[in-house]
């Protein structure tokens, strides 16, 4: 299980600034289009996790990147029946993971 991210805080890096407003939430899902998530529907992702304020990652078992970086998601090479875990950190976070999650699924009934 990966850490959840939080603001660097002196006094104890694993806890939340208290000046600010951050919800973690995270959720995991799976490829299931025969082609994965290739360079078309990881950009679509990368875009959606961009509408967003939170801070993403996206793991693949111990792998993890930046989910705003088309880059760094595509070094996923997620194939059909990888499971990823969406982690989102900020005040919208869970809108953020739910958002994913769903465009997750809407990409795997097509074949983009």
């Amino acid at each position: 299980m990966s850490s959840p991210i939080y603001p660097y805080n002196e006094r104890n890096k694993m806890q939340p600034s208290p000046a600010q407003d951050y919800n973690i939430a995270e959720k995991i899902v799976e490829i299931h289009n025969e082609e994965g998530l290739h360079m078309r529907p990881a950009m679509k992702f990368v875009d959606c996790a961009n509408s967003f304020e939170s801070k993403i990652t996206v793991s693949k078992g111990p792998l993890v990147v930046d989910g705003k970086s088309i880059m760094q998601v595509t070094t996923l090479v997620a194939g059909k029946g990888t499971q990823l875990k969406i982690n989102a950190a900020g005040s919208d976070a869970r809108e953020a993971v739910d958002a994913l999650a769903a465009l997750i699924d809407e990409i795997s009934g097509s074949e983009n």
